[in-house]
């Protein structure tokens, strides 16, 4: 099992990725973008479903 490994500025996991010296750090999707996703998609089913053909 790999050591997780800790980014000392911010003290968030990493992935054990690293790009061109840059180590990518495990953060998850920003709640907003996450909701706004959430009712986009709401927003097209019902769209398609209500929408007059």
């Amino acid at each position: 099992m790999a050591i997780n490994e800790r980014d000392p500025v911010t003290g968030r996991e990493t992935t054990g990725h690293e790009w061109n010296g840059l180590k990518e750090l495990d953060t998850p999707v920003p709640r907003g973008v996450l909701l706004f996703l959430i009712v986009t998609h709401i927003w097209a089913i019902a769209w398609w479903f209500f929408a007059p053909t």
